[in-house]
């Protein structure tokens, strides 16, 4: 899928590094061995290789693009552009690249990027103007070669080279973008506000990515430590600040990235239009005033269920015909919708299990990018089982939408 690319990175970005001989050790990795420094030989890639994202020799399997001792060889260190005073801290003292992180790097920019929308104004903007926002600030860097590693596994699911090596590498980087990144999305400025708010995109992107896991709902998990609840909802906490750096200004060319933020409800006309989707939501406003009394919990779920007529509305349209789903659209809801809401669904309540429901036929439109794949049904499989069983019915016509039904 993707174009050979040239073994020669020193001229990529910073200088190729060059490497004092040492007398090799008696075990480890050929790395370790030439640095003299010990190896605890975990497999497939002791952890002093996967720290500094090197191919570690103690992997069996062939690298797709050259062997193990070559690809040790071939390092290149990043060094952040002249000028950049936002030094990263990280606990190694440089950022090495080898052969495959270009390879991880290129791929993101010339096939990956083609996947986060149909417009080249938008392919462009991943591909050119992100690619060169992040040799300035490496926690993006390290996020952009992680997607572009877990798209690469994608594609090679069902080819010799699935080997795992791919998803390794891009566990390696997202966790070292992580680290670099959390410090500062509690000290935004204007400088970061943009990185920032790709990095919290790229960092929902990654959940999907890495595919449907067991227990994970996305908003609601067995895992109290998962990270996709608190990026995403930082996307929010970095749209309010650019719009206190003027980020948003029409006249900026990346004003449009945070068009997420712009959904506009005052022009939702005042009835749903009469459609499956339209009688759908009316079904669903009558099971809520049904189960709802006090006036506060109303006004939650009233909140909720007017912005899913706007997802809805933006989607479909007046008609029952996907006409502009993209994923600012489809998760326009999920980024707008009330914080009180977001508890009662981590809490798992059945209400709002029910609202989530229609939320994932929403996702349903858009599962042809392959890091949606398998998503709807896994979060309305998990949902259908999270529920009390005698409110189940509840969530008929979203079973029905997305086109999962329970193992009989």
């Amino acid at each position: 899928m993707t174009r050979t690319e040239s073994n020669d990175n020193g001229a990529f970005m910073g200088s190729k590094g060059i490497r004092r001989s040492h007398q090799k050790s008696r075990g480890g990795c050929s790395f370790c061995k030439r640095r003299r420094i010990k190896c605890d030989e975990r497999k497939p890639s002791c952890t002093n290789c996967v720290k500094r994202s090197l191919w570690c020799s103690l992997n069996t399997t062939p690298s797709p693009a050259s062997t193990p001792e070559h690809a040790a060889q071939a390092t290149t260190v990043f060094e952040p552009l002249p000028g950049n005073q936002a030094t990263e801290e990280f606990d190694e003292s440089a950022f090495t690249l080898v052969v495959q992180d270009l390879q991880l790097f290129h791929h993101f920019c010339s096939i990956t990027s083609t996947t986060f929308g149909p417009t080249p104004h938008v392919q462009q903007f991943w591909s050119i103007t992100v690619a060169q926002m992040s040799f300035s600030h490496p926690f993006l860097l390290r996020a952009i070669l992680a997607i572009g590693g877990l798209h690469m596994n994608h594609l090679r699911q069902t080819s010799s080279e699935a080997s795992g090596w791919y998803k390794t590498k891009a566990t390696a980087h997202w966790q070292a973008a992580v680290r670099l990144a959390t410090p500062r999305l509690a000290a935004i400025d204007a400088e970061s506000c943009d990185p920032l708010f790709i990095f919290a995109m790229l960092s929902c992107l990654q959940t999907f990515a890495l595919g449907p896991q067991p227990g994970n709902f996305l908003l609601f998990t067995d895992d109290s430590g998962m990270e996709w609840p608190i990026f995403f909802r930082g996307l929010r906490t970095v749209a309010e600040a650019s719009v206190l750096f003027g980020m948003t200004e029409p006249a900026r060319p990346l004003a449009f990235m945070y068009g997420i933020a712009k959904l506009n409800l005052e022009t939702l006309p005042r009835d749903e239009p009469v459609t499956s989707w339209g009688t759908a939501l009316r079904n669903l406003r009558q099971i809520m005033m049904n189960e709802v009394s006090g006036e506060e919990e109303r006004a939650v779920y009233q909140d909720a269920l007017y912005r899913l007529r706007a997802g809805f509305a933006a989607v479909f349209g007046d008609s029952d015909t996907v006409r502009g789903a993209n994923s600012q659209v489809v998760f326009a809801w999920l980024y707008h919708v009330s914080e009180d809401f977001v508890g009662r669904l981590q809490a798992r309540q059945n209400l709002a299990l029910v609202f989530f429901a229609y939320f994932a036929v929403l996702i349903k439109q858009i599962d042809g990018v392959w890091m949606i794949k398998g998503w709807p049904d896994h979060l309305i499989a998990g949902i259908y089982h999270t529920l009390v069983p005698a409110t189940r019915l509840w969530i008929r016509w979203p079973m029905e939408r997305i086109g999962w039904f329970p193992p009989p």
